[in-house]
């Protein structure tokens, strides 16, 4: 049983956005998340969710070891979400900072990190995104320890 399967069990009923296959903690945040008119994030380590293909969110959800159904319900979900920085009157702002190794990393292979690239520059010329890139040259900063997205109102939300 993978940690999705056995944390939905919690919930008791279905989310509307999320479904069954979502763990506890990821309900609350994206509840939060629809909501938000400002979003920040930055993860050293992978493109942040909002920005993320289709193929790019793929190879990064099997690697967290989800399959089949849970693998496609957990996709969904990712796309859905993205849908908060283009709805209408109000898209939701984000921020976003990538560290650049993130862009030479190579996850799915060429073609999936091509269409990648070009999904950001593509989000970036929306006037609801900012994309930052880290240069490889700044060296060590203490950011590059912690994954934080948050959600300036009188509640920060975040997730590390």
């Amino acid at each position: 049983m993978s940690r999705w399967t056995s944390l939905r069990i919690c919930w008791g009923g279905t989310h509307p956005l999320l479904g069954e296959h979502a763990p506890i903690w990821l309900r609350s945040f994206v509840e939060h998340e629809q909501q938000a008119m400002l979003l920040r994030a930055f993860q050293p380590l992978a493109i942040a969710g909002l920005l993320q293909t289709e193929a790019y969110a793929r190879t990064i959800m099997t690697g967290y070891g989800l399959r089949g159904d849970e693998l496609e319900a957990a996709l969904n979900t990712r796309l859905v979400r993205q849908e908060v920085l283009r709805r209408s009157p109000d898209p939701c702002q984000l921020v976003a900072v990538i560290d650049e190794w993130v862009l030479h990393r190579d996850v799915g292979g060429p073609d999936v990190m091509r269409e990648q690239l070009e999904a950001i520059v593509s989000a970036s010329e929306l006037p609801s995104v900012r994309v930052h890139i880290i240069p490889t040259s700044a060296g060590a900063y203490a950011e590059a320890q912690a994954v934080v997205t948050s959600r300036p109102t009188r509640w920060q939300v975040g997730h590390q």
